[in-house]
């Protein structure tokens, strides 16, 4: 079994009422990629963190994006 190294990344999204919203994920930022096809399939923007998952119907959602960053997250 490989062990793969922990990668997390901060998705900022912003709602069409521009408010701005960060959320931290147990995730490389490859991960956007599958964010990008599961958000248009379904119409919703879905993110599983920790405990939380929080979903956002894209007519809310201007624009997201999604970084990897450095360590884990406070």
């Amino acid at each position: 079994m490989t062990d793969y190294p922990e990668r997390w990344s901060q998705v900022e999204v912003t709602f069409i009422d521009g408010s701005i919203e960060t959320y931290q994920l147990k995730v490389g930022s490859s991960f956007g990629r599958h964010l990008a096809k599961q958000a248009g399939e379904d119409n919703v923007l879905t993110l599983l963190c920790g405990p939380k998952v929080h979903s956002f119907p894209l007519a809310s959602v201007r624009s997201w994006t999604l970084s990897e960053i450095e360590g884990k997250p406070e």
